[in-house]
């Protein structure tokens, strides 16, 4: 949370000394749903206080924490989308300006509520007894399914096959921009570092998922492990998320080393 913020603060500090508005705006959208996502991991945290299982808010904390980390993979996806515009279809003036995808970020959050809404509806989000929070447990086989396909399966494979299609693009292109796909490029790896943090997170629900389905039974510990794994791929994708931000990665070295130089001096003038 405090990595987002940080970011985001550095983004509004900076916003008119940065050129690439676009990956600009992509980047605050994936920051906005991981911060979200963190809010909604706290309010879970909190609501354990109070141990309800007919509390309405239990609902609403597991019904919100699907949808922002569904927002995380499909802002994600959304960001590899940019990518196959801007190197291959390059020459297509619609997805060259920040309006578009700005109504693509508007499009990508109300799937991302009304998708996840259907697990509200259903009633599929129970309270676990075990945890002392809601969320949509491994032996509803409809329910885990569901969400399975849109909040993992479809951005993952939807990411996987465009960074695949812009490898291959790349590698077959002519010499000519040369320079240019080199950067495009060395994007790309950081990118397929984020896709593979991203299939991290997504590991322990399908190991337990497929556990449950062959033994009949999920262990104690299952939400417990999938949480924490949760918890930390989060704080690597905030910090993955600047290292694919160049123009704000160079604003941060600048701005913070200063800073940390001062403190130093101040450090060392004190114990004189």
């Amino acid at each position: 949370m405090i990595i987002s913020c940080l970011f985001l603060s550095m983004v509004a500090y900076n916003y008119r000394q940065l050129k690439q508005k676009i990956p600009i705006l992509l980047s605050c959208n994936t920051c906005v749903a991981v911060l979200f996502t963190s809010i909604a991991l706290s309010s879970i945290c909190a609501s354990n206080l109070n141990r309800s299982p007919n509390s309405r808010w239990c609902l609403i904390a597991g019904y919100l924490n699907h949808t922002f980390n569904s927002s995380i993979y499909y802002a994600y996806t959304l960001q590899a989308f940019y990518r196959l515009c801007r190197i291959i279809f390059n020459s297509t003036a619609v997805f060259k300006k920040k309006k578009t995808y700005s109504i693509l970020i508007c499009i990508q959050w109300s799937f991302s509520l009304l998708t996840m809404s259907t697990a509200l509806i259903c009633n599929w989000i129970v309270f676990l007894s075990s945890e002392f929070y809601c969320q949509v447990i491994y032996s509803n086989l409809v329910g885990a399914l569901y969400l399975g396909l849109l909040l993992y399966q479809i951005p993952m494979a939807s990411m996987g096959s465009m960074y695949v299609w812009i490898a291959r693009f790349i590698r077959q292109s002519a010499r000519t921009a040369r320079q240019q796909q080199k950067r495009d490029l060395i994007i790309i790896k950081r990118m397929f570092t984020v896709v593979g943090v991203l299939t991290l997170m997504g590991v322990p629900p399908i190991v337990f998922f497929m556990i449950w389905l062959i033994t009949g039974h999920v262990f104690s510990i299952s939400y417990a492990i999938q949480w924490m794994t949760f918890s930390i791929t989060l704080i690597l994708i905030n910090i993955v998320l600047i290292g694919l931000t160049p123009q704000l990665k160079a604003k941060l070295k600048h701005q913070i080393i200063p800073i940390v130089c001062c403190i130093n001096i101040l450090k060392i003038t004190y114990e004189m």
